[in-house]
């Protein structure tokens, strides 16, 4: 009699696991120290989100602060972050009057 030799199947390879897109976060604190995380939420840098008590609100920045186009337009795209951060700095004093204007314009 043959004495067939059975090979172990081979391991299983693990699922691919792609990396998820993590579009850019930007930390916005206002001059009295109160503070939120702005998101991008399309590859449209001007389409951002905020968290407020679980609350997602979407919102395009040109309609919370109308110079921040022709701000974007005048600077170069590695500096979108600070000119975002330093517009909406400027225009708003408080978290709390920016999510009031994030509310009023979500869509």
């Amino acid at each position: 009699m043959h004495a067939q030799h059975h090979q172990p199947a081979p391991p299983a390879m693990p699922p691919v696991r792609y990396p998820q897109l993590q579009l850019p976060r930007l930390e916005l604190q206002f001059g009295d120290g109160s503070m939120c995380w702005l998101s991008q939420t399309h590859h449209d840098p001007l389409l951002r989100s905020i968290e407020v008590n679980g609350e997602v609100l979407v919102f395009d920045l040109r309609d919370v602060e109308p110079l921040m186009e022709a701000a974007l337009h005048e600077a170069p795209m590695t500096d979108w972050a600070a000119v975002i951060f330093f517009t909406l700095r400027a225009r708003y004093g408080t978290v709390a009057e920016f999510v009031s204007a994030a509310r009023e314009h979500a869509q």
